[in-house]
């Protein structure tokens, strides 16, 4: 529509309902929304007769605007307005009120400020409607219309006007989005649908991300945009697909984009979408383009889970082009697109695993040939496959010289056998078991190598260190024709670690070929170590060390006192059999004999204090070993050779094995002797040990061993002494009378020792001792008939540092006996004396043993009493008895604690009663108490300490336990019942109470209206009081029955008549009926009348109004017998079954009466049961909620 032509002219109001209405009409006819925006400004325009009318719609939450047309001759048609600007508008004039505004001259003033439309627009106006776009409440853009000063100001007919455009505008927009968001939803749809057929058709990555970002484009029609693959560990971005790129820009982003720098580089950082209305403005956007810049710019992260993948960056040359229409349908698209990216990535990896894999198993069959260096070409060519590796330099570790020996090069300037030598920030890399990259450039480098590597068209090297355990057994040194990264690492890793194990695996079989090759010619040494000929052993020891260990010449020495002495040697003029080379003269020697082994490399340059004989001035090297037999050193094994030589941990090792040998060898030959002269004696102690502990007798053991002294000690006389009190009785002797030697001259039983040196000595000190001559040692008494004696020897029998007696041996021979004579006697001494001690323990043992028969007898006497006593007692009691220990455990009960214990209690109950007897138990000293509420038992505890003798408290606790189930149910009844009735009485009390006070202080007049009330809290006091009494004899047997024959048809249908007033009263019918004749029964009238008048009442009281109770009374059989049958039914509001179990006990009320407030005390059913029952009969009740209940009365039939 055209703006008003005469601005002086007013609308008339049909001309501008007219244009409202042509407006509305047109509304529905546009197809897109920038017509039907102009549409509504036009129609504004026309409407109000305004100069200048504005239409802007905006998102307020994020602050952001869509859309800004204008109309009319005011127009600018290069206004420029911000959302800050806008909403200084709307929340001056339209927020706060929250409807449209007409604005004056007066109220053109913003916070002090004018809004000065003139200057802002450069247009005069005298007025202006200000009215929000509302859908749903909330504001969606607003119509600004303006009047120039030429003309009347806008009135607020005109702010009627504009804001039923503004409301027509806000739903006809609305509509038009929802439209597009339709079709938007379609879009999405088809786009789906096409990246889903297009995207499947490939699995190479960098089709499918083409494709994907060609079909973008398509749909986003006139953008351009950019797919990157992002790696998710170290934010690598590489551009992987473009479209209306080329040239330099390519080149640029494919060598400098990072993460940070730019749009896309700023969505890797923050992982979320960017969109940009107006590239101008925001600094993260430096892309260019051909063709012109664009204005608007989006860029949103594909995700896999939580992994970034990848970014698509559009761009746009309209201003605000991604909407967030076109923003989510993105979204959804690279949703899509993310997961064909991963699988073409998938699929990528699983190929090059493929083509790694194949190249690592070719290397992984050759590296486990027999020979593995065989394996070493294998290796370089798969290396030169999977990274293109060229060139590949295999170093392994030489432990003797420590250097890196190259064993496979394909580098000349590192041919086989050369050492191979690291720079130091290499080295520490490979000291560190890491790897080490590095480019291969012109630049300088400290690595003399990667200046041929370069020659070689190499990009960049990387030296792997071939790691066993935590050491390095040699390095892999590559350079390669592509730029290597961290992501080459792992397989080049696996491929060193590989070669590293099969290296190992080389050196560990060339290893055990060696060491089975030692430890064979060690077996075949072992094998005549244990012969007699140590000449023989020695010289085997020589031969076979040659044989794993070639030398020159050796030797084997021994160390008798301060010097070593030559027993063995090979080719060694300079060191004869038997040459001994005082310690103190030569530090070698020295050395070998304080335990240390001795290497020369060269004994030119340091000699060690060698012997330099001129016969061996030839020998340059030698190795010397000590002979070690239990941590003692007894000799060395010296080993020369001609030349130079560093002798390594394994040479030292070698000779170790074989000198341990010959140590072996000495040992034995020096230990066969000793072993020849004390097998005997062992022999003869082994067998008198046996003795001493397999028999009990002492004579039979004395005779036992004075038996073997006579074998193995060469003497004359033998005799055994025992000493008591200081005085001597010899009880064995042998050789006197053979002899012709004489006793002691005080007899055999009464020796004074004392009086004898020899034996005073071994009472003091304990010792054994010898007299080579009898006639010239003072220690020595002769006694008469004894002059023959001239050698004597013996040795004392000591029990606890104590002497007990002695065994005496004496010779007819001077110097008959020595040192080795008298030990040997003290071994038969030491039986002896564990022979006595054995024997007085055994007379002990039996005096002891018989004493405690005697006690055991008499104690068991007293407690089978006791215990016959006890069983009596705990058999007869009805509480349990439980004995335990000071834990708790239980050691024994009586038969009622073993019921709870066992049997009669549930598994539950059973574990909280046994914790409260261990607690109880373990507290028995205060003598502690408990009440145990089990299931359906209550029982009282007690423990007490169970004291032993003279008061002292044992480990045993007495555990009582009593049932006080009965007391604690008649406690509780008696609580319950007191807490009820106290409840009960309280309510019509306090009724009669406030009924008493009003007539106190009401007049006379006004008084009379309480009495009714007041008489009838007093009857139901009354009744209460009755009831409670009634179930009182009840339960004390105290209620009489005064039983006649009563026709129970008759009574029932009394009680019905007499309560349908009550029941007319409330709304309800009630009838009777009777069936089968008369029911003659023997009650008491008055007792079964309140019964039915009971049941009536609460049928009355618990039946809405228009309900329905129905009383009959009828003769059944059951079980045998007739039975009147009293039937109360009504259709009222039933009982709960939770609550149906609880009804016949004292007090109780249902849930529902009390929440309507329907009076009763809760004993009438609890006195009907009981009267039913004292009269022989039973009550029963059935009900179901919202539909009724049915109490039955069975009473027995008289015969008649």
């Amino acid at each position: 529509m055209d703006a008003v032509e005469d601005p002086s002219r007013l609308p008339e109001p049909f001309s501008g309902i007219g244009a409202l209405y042509q407006l509305a009409h047109s509304l529905i006819t546009f197809d897109n929304l920038p017509d039907l925006l102009r549409a509504v400004v036009d129609g504004a325009c026309a409407a109000v007769g305004a100069s200048w009318v504005l239409l802007v719609t905006f998102d307020i939450h994020k602050r952001r605007i869509f859309d800004c047309v204008q109309a009319g001759p005011d127009a600018d048609p290069d206004l420029s307005l911000s959302f800050e600007a806008l909403s200084e508008i709307a929340r001056a004039h339209l927020w706060t009120p929250g409807r449209p505004t007409l604005l004056t001259n007066e109220r053109l003033l913003l916070n002090g400020e004018a809004l000065d439309f003139a200057a802002r627009f450069d247009r005069q106006c005298n007025s202006a409607v200000v009215a929000p776009l509302l859908y749903q409440d909330e504001m969606i853009g607003l119509l600004l219309a303006t009047r120039p000063a030429a003309v009347p100001a806008l009135t607020e007919q005109d702010v009627v006007l504009v804001s039923v455009i503004a409301n027509q505008a806000a739903a006809a927009i609305e509509n038009f989005r929802l439209l597009a968001s339709l079709g938007q939803e379609k879009a999405q749809l088809e786009l789906l649908y096409r990246l889903g057929q297009h995207l499947s058709s490939s699995l190479d990555i960098h089709t499918v991300c083409q494709l994907a970002l060609d079909e973008i484009c398509t749909v986003f029609k006139g953008s351009y945009g950019l797919l990157f693959i992002v790696d998710a560990k170290t934010e690598a971005i590489q551009l992987m697909a473009q479209v209306g790129f080329e040239g330099d820009i390519l080149q640029f982003m494919m060598e400098r984009f990072q993460a940070g720098e730019g749009l896309t580089g700023w969505v890797v950082k923050h992982r979320q979408m960017a969109v940009i209305d107006d590239v101008a403005t925001d600094p993260r956007w430096f892309l260019v383009r051909k063709g012109g810049p664009p204005r608007s710019g989006v860029s949103v992260p594909l995700f896999n889970g939580e992994d970034m993948i990848g970014v698509m960056t559009l761009s746009a040359p309209g201003r605000a082009f991604f909407t967030p229409e076109y923003c989510r349908l993105l979204e959804s698209a690279v949703a899509t697109i993310a997961i064909a990216i991963f699988n073409a990535q998938l699929f990528s990896q699983e190929q090059q695993r493929a083509h790694e894999q194949e190249h690592i198993s070719e290397i992984a069959r050759a590296l486990n040939a027999p020979d593995i260096s065989q394996a070493f070409p294998v290796l370089v060519q798969g290396l030169m496959g999977l990274a293109e590796c060229e060139p590949v330099v295999l170093a392994l570790r030489d432990e003797s010289r420590h250097i890196l020996m190259v064993v496979e090069s394909t580098l000349l300037a590192l041919p086989v056998g050369s050492a191979l030598a690291l720079p130091p920030d290499v080295r520490a890399h490979v000291r560190d078991l890491q790897p080490h990259i590095c480019a291969v450039s012109g630049e300088a480098h400290d690595e003399p190598l990667l200046a041929d590597l370069q020659a070689l068209g190499a990009r960049s090297r990387v030296v792997l260190p071939l790691v066993v355990g935590e050491r390095v057994v040699g390095v892999l040194y590559l350079g390669s024709h592509q730029a290597l990264t961290a992501a080459h690492i792992p397989v080049l890793r696996q491929i060193a670690n590989m070669t590293a194990i099969a290296v190992e695996n080389d050196r560990l079989f060339r290893a055990e070929q060696h060491h089975r090759k030692i430890a064979e010619r060690l077996q075949a040494t072992a094998l005549v170590v244990n012969t007699l000929d140590l000449q023989e052993v020695l010289t085997l020891i020589m031969d076979q060390l040659e044989s794993i260990f070639p030398y020159d010449s050796g030797s084997i020495q021994i160390l008798e006192q301060d010097a070593m002495c030559v027993i063995a040697t090979r080719n060694a003029p300079h060191a004869p059999i038997g040459q001994c080379y005082p310690l103190k003269y030569y530090p070698y020697n020295r050395c070998l004999a304080a335990g240390e082994v001795v290497t020369i490399e060269d004994i030119h340059q340091h000699n060690m204090g060698w012997i330099p004989f001129s016969e061996a001035l030839y020998m340059r090297s030698n190795i010397g070993v000590p002979l070690w037999v239990r941590d003692k050193v007894i000799g060395a094994l010296t080993i020369d050779n001609q030349g130079v030589r560093k002798y390594t941990e394994e040479d030292i090792r070698v000779v170790q094995a074989f000198a341990q040998q010959a140590a072996i060898a000495i040992e034995n030959a020096r230990l066969f002797e000793a072993q020849r002269v004390q097998r005997e004696l062992a022999e003869a102690l082994e067998a008198a040990a046996a003795v001493v502990s397999s028999v009990l007798d002492l004579d039979q053991v004395l005779d036992y061993i004075l038996d073997q002294v006579v074998r193995f000690v060469r003497g004359d006389t033998y005799n055994i002494i025992l000493v008591e009190g200081g005085v001597g009785r010899m009880i064995r002797w042998r050789g006197y009378e053979e002899n012709q030697i004489a006793m002691p001259t005080q007899g055999r039983d009464n020796i004074p020792i004392m009086t004898y040196p020899s034996l005073a000595q071994m009472m003091e000190d304990g010792l054994p001792t010898f007299v080579s001559d009898t006639h010239h040692d003072p220690r020595w008494r002769v006694s008469r008939g004894q002059e023959k004696l001239r050698a004597y020897v013996a040795a004392p029998i000591c029990i606890a540092g104590k002497t007990e007696g002695f065994i005496n041996v004496a010779g007819l021979t001077p110097h008959q006996f020595g040192p080795q004579e008298a030990q040997r006697l003290k071994a038969f001494a030491d039986h002896a004396s564990i022979a006595l001690q054995n024997a007085r323990l055994y007379q002990k043992t039996l005096h002891h043993t018989t004493v405690l028969e005697r006690r055991v007898r008499e104690r068991t006497a007293e407690l089978e009493a006791q215990n016959a006593w006890l069983e009596a007692v705990l058999g007869s009691t009805s509480d349990g008895i439980i004995i335990t220990d000071s834990d708790g455990q239980i050691a024994d009960t009586n038969r009622v604690a073993r019921m709870w214990l066992y049997h009669s209690l549930p598994s539950s109950d059973i574990e909280r009663l046994r914790e409260t007897i261990r607690d109880l138990a373990q507290r028995a000293h205060v003598r502690p108490d408990a009440v145990l509420e089990l299931s359906g038992l209550d029982l009282e505890l007690s423990a007490s300490p169970i004291f032993g003798e003279q008061g002292v408290v044992g480990p045993a606790v007495l555990v009582v336990v009593h049932d006080v189930s009965y007391l604690k149910a008649l406690d509780r009844v008696k609580s319950q019942f007191v807490s009820n009735v106290s409840h009960e009485l309280r309510t019509p009390l306090t009724s009669i109470r406030l009924y008493s006070s009003l007539i106190q202080r009401s007049t006379p007049e006004n008084a009379q209206r309480y009495f009714e009330p007041l008489e009838r809290e007093v009857d139901r006091l009354s009744k209460l009081v009755e009831d409670i009494l009634q179930i009182s004899r009840i339960e004390a047997g105290q209620l009489e029955l005064n039983r006649r024959v009563v026709d129970l048809n008759l009574l029932t249908e009394m009680a019905v008549m007499s309560h349908h007033i009550l029941a007319d009263s409330r709304g309800l019918t009630m009838a009777y009926q009777s069936t089968n004749g008369k029911t003659m029964a023997s009650v008491d009238y008055d007792k079964f009348m309140q019964v039915v008048n009971n049941l009536i009442e609460n049928a009355i009281s618990y039946t809405p109004s228009g309900g329905h109770i129905q009383v009959t009374t009828e003769c059944q059989e059951k079980d045998a017998r007739l039975w009147a049958v009293v039937t109360v039914q009504d259709s009222g509001m039933g009982i709960p079954e939770p609550e149906i179990h609880h009804l016949f006990e004292r007090f109780f009320r249902g849930s529902e009466p009390q929440e309507l407030r329907i009076q009763g005390s809760g004993l009438g059913l609890a006195i009907v049961k009981e009267i039913v029952e004292l009269h022989g009969g039973i009550v029963t009740v059935e009900s179901q909620v919202g539909v009724g209940s049915r109490f039955t009365v069975w009473i027995p039939l008289m015969d008649v």
